[in-house]
């Protein structure tokens, strides 16, 4: 077994339970960079917490080239994709909101959601008409529709412009997980919104 592939009776298949299902981990280019790195910083210790002193100069460009990316204000840093959710969705979401979340979301994308301790609606996967009847419905709070750029499991693409109109239809804050989309999706891979021609129309971004 690699990142890549597994071999089973004598058969090759794409590995895709990986976090490096690309093989980026063992490319020779990206390991040669990260070497460089580790010979060049002063230290591999955090030294303690973000708040009080383990913000370096590169968590610093990281955000800025973030906040450029997405012609944003400012980003938040996580040392996991699941941290990000879990923390993310609790924040913004209320528990009085109802929100509308794809059937195919990750599994930390859902526990983000039911931690929130919202009225949750999960609508097809993909499926625009399902949303719309979902979203006609009355709500006691607010509206949050929430989906992925790409999808982690089926690979497919989000139907962003149609999603969009009918946020703005309903008066629904949209809220994208770009985990898949940044590096995949656009002519600069920039993500979702550029691969649609749709700058700033999505409202929170959760990118890890």
């Amino acid at each position: 077994m690699t990142e890549t592939e597994i071999v089973f009776a004598k058969q090759r298949f794409w590995h895709f339970c990986s976090n490096s299902y690309l093989g980026f981990a063992s490319d020779p280019k990206i390991k040669s960079v990260v070497q460089q790195f580790n010979e060049s910083f002063f230290s591999v210790g955090s030294h303690g917490s973000v708040e009080f002193n383990s913000f370096t100069e590169y968590h610093e460009r990281l955000v800025g080239r973030l906040t450029k990316i997405y012609q944003c204000d400012n980003a938040i840093l996580y040392g996991s994709a699941y941290m990000a959710n879990i923390s993310v969705l609790p924040a913004i979401i209320a528990p009085l909101d109802d929100v509308y979340l794809d059937a195919s979301c990750h599994q930390s994308i859902l526990d983000g959601c039911q931690l929130a301790g919202c009225s949750l609606h999960v609508f097809k996967h993909n499926d625009m008409s399902h949303l719309a009847e979902l979203l006609s419905k009355q709500s006691k709070g607010r509206k949050v529709i929430v989906s992925e750029g790409v999808f982690s499991m089926e690979g497919d693409i989000l139907n962003l412009p149609v999603m969009r109109q009918l946020a703005d239809q309903y008066d629904a804050l949209l809220v994208i997980d770009e985990a898949c989309s940044l590096g995949q999706l656009g002519k600069n891979g920039f993500g979702v919104e550029e691969h649609f021609g749709l700058p700033n129309s999505i409202d929170v971004r959760i990118e890890h």
